[in-house]
């Protein structure tokens, strides 16, 4: 094993679930509401593709990648669709799903 940083943006704020997709990138979701009263929310993540150019990883900020999961982020699934498509699906907590079709 070899230890890989990750970039600052993936480490500002709890990180509640990664998947690796089908080109060996990461979708990252996160933050926490379940915080004391003093500590206040850690909610500024609003989740993160990490590309993967061969060694490391580099952040691609959702305007470009079209990913944007702000919230109370808890766990990534994805299913393989029959049309060859990938759906990425993000649960909340006390929130709905969240889904986005590969292109």
């Amino acid at each position: 094993f070899e230890i890989i940083p990750l970039p600052d943006e993936a480490q500002i704020a709890p990180v509640r679930s990664i998947i690796r997709t089908a080109s060996n990138d990461l979708l990252l979701i996160g933050n926490s509401y379940q915080t004391e009263v003093e500590t206040g929310l850690y909610d500024a993540f609003n989740g993160l593709l990490l590309k993967n150019p061969g060694k490391g990883f580099n952040a691609v900020h959702h305007l470009q990648s079209g990913f944007f999961a702000n919230g109370d982020g808890r766990n990534l699934a994805q299913v393989k669709l029959t049309d060859g498509s990938t759906l990425i699906v993000a649960a909340f907590n006390n929130s709905k799903l969240k889904t986005w079709k590969s292109r």
